[in-house]
């Protein structure tokens, strides 16, 4: 089976050669970017903690320690991670997971537990998979800090229309007890690291922090790849 995989995988990469998301040039191995594209990329990386003043959109207050983002926003990284949620390029997912974590080199260190923001089970059998597991796998290898994957503490109990045309007062109602940690010793006393994809309004993010110290985290710190400039 796994080589028939290999000669179907060849196959298709002769008949569509891999190319490169953001400028069509034909690539080696599919998932990743060309050279000049990854330079760019790289050349947007600006890692940096936000605090409660920046997100000042909220109306609940901030209950993260800190907030960490890897590029500033750019309309390729927009790009990059609609492809991953809503394509299916999952090894682009993985991709931009191992550059934030080359990245970031231990400024996100110091967890305990590495948990993805979850999809609600429904959204999650529509889409096949949670983006921001991608990278929070990738993340946590290159750390040495444990993720909860399938088995997250963490879930999402209530089905939530998409963020995406919401503004910030929308998205901070629609998640809100969106979260509840269903294990909470897993949880309890620990500094927990939650991942999304994107940071916009922070009401997600911060709407999994609220959880997680329901249910006794000591310290929450939130990642994201960007965030966008808000209004």
């Amino acid at each position: 089976m796994a080589a028939l995989k290999t000669v179907l995988h060849a196959l298709r990469d002769f008949i569509y050669p891999p190319v490169c998301p953001l400028c069509d040039a034909l690539l080696e191995h599919d998932g990743r970017l060309c050279g000049r594209c990854q330079q760019r990329l790289e050349q947007k990386a600006r890692p940096v903690f936000h605090g409660a003043g920046d997100f000042h959109h909220l109306d609940e207050p901030l209950v993260l320690d800190r907030v960490l983002t890897v590029w500033i926003f750019s309309r390729d990284l927009e790009k990059l991670v609609h492809l991953v949620k809503y394509a299916e390029r999952k090894q682009l997912g993985c991709f931009l997971g191992d550059m934030a974590a080359r990245i970031l080199n231990g400024k996100a260190s110091g967890a305990d537990l590495i948990i993805p923001v979850p999809l609600h089970r429904r959204r999650q059998r529509e889409r096949g998979f949670n983006q921001s597991l991608l990278i929070a796998e990738r993340l946590g290898g290159d750390m040495g800090i444990p993720v909860m994957g399938s088995r997250t503490p963490l879930r999402r109990i209530r089905y939530t229309e998409t963020q995406t045309s919401l503004n910030a007062a929308e998205r901070q109602f629609n998640v809100r007890d969106a979260f509840r940690v269903v294990q909470p010793d897993a949880v309890s006393g620990k500094h927990i690291l939650i991942v999304d994809d994107v940071i916009t309004s922070g009401a997600t993010i911060n709407a999994c922090a609220r959880a997680c110290r329901a249910a006794g985290a000591a310290e929450v710190t939130g990642l994201g790849l960007t965030r966008p400039v808000l209004g």
